[in-house]
């Protein structure tokens, strides 16, 4: 087992009526670069700052590296941390900037100038060093303050939000930067973030975060290809969400849109949950079109013919919306990576949905109380928060979708 460098337990953090974060466990390893991810208001920033000792959580339990932290200062926590405005000191040099916690320490001046040397290199700067922070881009504003807090090598590293000042294509560079770093460095991170694609690109995990509570944790591929539920699916990407009702019928279970859409589960997959609702999720990637007159019959996966109700080139593709000619409620967005645009408004296009791409999560509120209720007996036995979201986690069905 890795070694835990960040705990929480039953962490929970109230301002007044409001619910910021709601009882949260989570363990981090050593040397593991973990993204906090969450829209606006989901609590993340407020995971951070309680692990950081800038919030005091209202209940549970902070560690640091087998210590309990959760009433200690910030400046005894051995913690890094760059703020989303870098809060760089305006009137001091990169020099002084990054040599600022050293000197606080009281470390020798041999080796402060030793270390920010070092860090200068590391960031790829070496020759800013008497400059001010408005003598700076964004980009190198952001290195420096990264040198900063990784001067007083600190036992975890937190990024909040820190590339969200920058450019496009400025991000972009960031992410190669900081997980090079990360990387080279082996310090454990902790990135706070809105943006989906930074986190699945940097992080080894991610945990996704919704009103103050974990919806799924995992890798960026299970996440991405296994998400836990339909908000996460739909959070993580685009996808097309097909709710439906669960059923039996001759021994295998059946689920059923409202619009008619029909999609048989394996034989004995589910039956439990006869008469519940489930959703089938699917990428838009995952989706194929054929030409108008193309013979399907033989396509692996199932069939489906609909109409092109709008579509919109963005350059490496065009991404399609497609309104099913048995289903008309219902439409599916489709993503095709080749050039140009074979299709246009109005177009009948025949379409397939690879067997092996499908996932289908639960969505029934009373099959997820039983199961946390199954979990919380398993922690009562002394099951670790991994294991717990271990169990938490349904694996992935394949799904045939019925030709009416």
């Amino acid at each position: 087992m890795p070694e835990v460098a960040v705990r929480l337990v039953g962490v929970s953090k109230r301002f007044g009526t409001t619910v910021a974060v709601d009882h949260l466990d989570l363990e981090i390893a050593r040397g593991e670069f973990f993204a906090i991810l969450g829209p606006s208001g989901c609590g993340k920033t407020t995971t951070l700052r309680i692990v950081a000792g800038l919030e005091q959580p209202t209940a549970g339990e902070v560690q640091v590296g087998g210590n309990v932290v959760t009433n200690l200062p910030p400046y005894r926590r051995n913690i890094g941390m760059v703020f989303q405005d870098y809060a760089l000191f305006p009137h001091m040099t990169v020099v002084n900037n990054i040599a600022f916690g050293l000197r606080m320490k009281g470390w020798p001046a041999s080796r402060i100038e030793s270390r920010v040397k070092a860090l200068l290199d590391l960031i790829r700067l070496p020759h800013i060093g008497d400059r001010f922070p408005n003598q700076l881009s964004g980009g190198q504003q952001q290195r420096v303050a990264l040198a900063r807090a990784l001067a007083p090598e600190p036992a975890v590293l937190l990024l909040d939000e820190p590339l969200s000042n920058l450019d496009l294509k400025l991000r972009q560079e960031m992410r190669l930067e900081i997980r090079r770093i990360q990387r080279e460095l082996g310090v454990t991170t902790i990135f706070v973030t809105h943006d989906q694609g930074e986190a699945l690109s940097l992080s080894d995990r991610v945990m996704v975060m919704r009103e103050g509570r974990v919806s799924q944790v995992g890798s960026p591929v299970e996440l991405y290809e296994h998400p836990g539920n339909s908000w996460v699916a739909s959070f993580l990407g685009d996808a097309n969400l097909f709710r439906g009702a669960l059923r039996s019928d001759s021994g295998q279970t059946l689920l059923t849109t409202e619009s008619g859409l029909a999609f048989r589960l394996p034989a004995g997959q589910h039956a439990e949950m006869t008469n519940a609702t489930a959703t089938v999720a699917i990428r838009p990637e995952s989706v194929r079109l054929f030409a108008e007159d193309a013979d399907i019959d033989g396509q692996t996966g199932s069939t489906f013919v609909g109409y092109v109700e709008n579509f919109a080139y963005v350059g490496a593709g065009t991404r399609y919306v497609v309104r099913f000619e048995k289903a008309p409620s219902q439409e599916v967005l489709v993503d095709i990576s080749e050039p140009g645009v074979p299709w246009r408004d109005g177009t009948r296009v025949p379409g397939c949905f690879p067997v092996e791409r499908w996932i289908i999560r639960d969505d029934c509120s009373t099959w997820v109380e039983r199961t946390q209720s199954i979990a919380r007996r398993r922690v009562a036995l002394g099951l670790s928060p991994a294991a717990r979201l271990e169990l938490l986690a349904e694996p992935p069905h394949r799904l045939e979708l019925l030709k009416s």
